[in-house]
């Protein structure tokens, strides 16, 4: 298939914008991989002002959810807050994981938890 439209990502002539559309795609290729979705919905939910069509989209989502079906969706910010982002166990008390200083959202059991995620956790900050 040969077209002449062109996909529009925002490139403009000077590197820096380069560089956003480069962190961009590979934000996209990193959480598209189904281990890694619900870790930027949650991180998308907590800072909704850096994408606000994702929160709300999820309450709507939610909503309709409950109303068609009646049941209710799991909690993703209260998931991803009890458990640790690398391994996923599961904290017996929650306040014990160690919490990433920059985005206050990521959970980890300890220093090597952390270090095992940071390369795709990097990508959010």
């Amino acid at each position: 298939l040969k077209t002449k439209l062109e996909l529009f990502l925002g490139l403009e002539d000077d590197e820096d914008s380069k560089e956003v559309v480069r962190h961009n795609l590979r934000v996209l290729q990193t959480f598209s991989h189904p281990s890694h979705i619900l870790k930027y919905l949650a991180v998308s939910l907590k800072h909704a002002e850096l994408n606000p069509g994702v929160k709300m989209y999820h309450l709507l989502m939610q909503d309709w959810v409950k109303n068609n079906w009646g049941k209710s969706p799991p909690n993703i910010e209260e998931d991803f807050s009890q458990s640790c982002w690398a391994c996923r166990k599961v904290a017996e008390d929650p306040a014990t994981l160690k919490t990433c200083t920059d985005c206050k959202v990521a959970r980890y059991c300890d220093r090597d938890c952390q270090r095992q995620e940071w390369k795709v956790h990097k990508l959010l900050h």
